[in-house]
């Protein structure tokens, strides 16, 4: 989920008898206006056959991959709900939904790339393209003005082989930066940063490469920690951008 100066993180619980109906709470943390959603237990009534992928929120919206209980990695539909506070309870109220069951989503996150204040979506898919007949995973962009979504950015590639992605507030320039955690032509990963320019993406900064990059957290102003692995040793990593480089804080 996306919390501006923040990192998202997912903490998934069961609790009493409602996971007979698939509910998920999430609880953010990191932005001092949530406090008081950080008590709050968030869940959608799905059907018996549905499963709930991925899903990204803000206090007025939140954004859910729907698929079935066969595939728990891709979805087929994106729904849109409205946040109808109930006293110490928010209560979710379907707007929208779209059928992505051709592009197989995988991830959400929300956030402002071209600093217009208005929301965006990007939704990580599995698809082939006109130009690549391979199905990878790619991203696409959508506005959403409240009550329709409508197309920003559907390239068929970013970086050579795309993993994951986050959508980040870290460095001091307009919107929000996109990461990469990307894979290159050897299986090395690294991180692509992003920002939005004009009509596309525009890369700002690539890391070194690593065996494994595990998890990509926002840090502090201007800073990022990496979770890593590298000739079989784990550690955390704290980088920055420098002339067109990510690197390390101590390098």
């Amino acid at each position: 989920m996306y919390l501006g100066k923040g990192y998202k993180t997912a903490i998934y619980f069961s609790i009493f008898f409602i996971i007979l109906t698939g509910v998920m709470i999430h609880f953010p943390k990191g932005k001092e206006e949530f406090s008081v959603w950080d008590e709050t237990a968030y869940d959608l009534k799905l059907d018996e056959d549905q499963e709930l992928i991925d899903y990204a929120y803000n206090k007025n919206y939140l954004f859910a991959i729907l698929g079935d209980k066969k595939d728990k990695i891709y979805g087929n539909e994106v729904c849109i709900y409205r946040s109808e506070n109930l006293s110490s309870k928010v209560n979710w109220i379907k707007v929208s939904e779209y059928d992505f069951s051709k592009v197989l989503p995988w991830k959400v996150e929300i956030g402002d790339i071209d600093d217009s204040e208005n929301l965006e979506l990007f939704i990580g898919v599995y698809k082939s393209t006109h130009f690549d007949n391979k199905r990878n995973n790619r991203m696409f962009v959508f506005n959403w003005d409240g009550e329709k979504l409508s197309k920003k950015w559907t390239g068929s590639q970013i970086g050579y082989c795309m993993k994951d992605f986050y959508i980040i507030d870290f460095l001091d320039m307009y919107g929000d930066e996109l990461i990469i955690l990307d894979k290159n032509k050897d299986g090395k990963e690294r991180i692509l940063i992003y920002y939005w320019l004009d009509f596309g993406f525009k890369l700002l900064a690539e890391s070194e490469n690593f065996d494994l990059i595990e998890k990509v957290e926002y840090s502090n102003d201007n800073l990022l920690k990496l979770t890593c692995r590298d000739q079989g040793k784990r550690f955390q990593k704290e980088v920055t951008v420098k002339n067109g480089e990510v690197v390390g804080i101590s390098d």
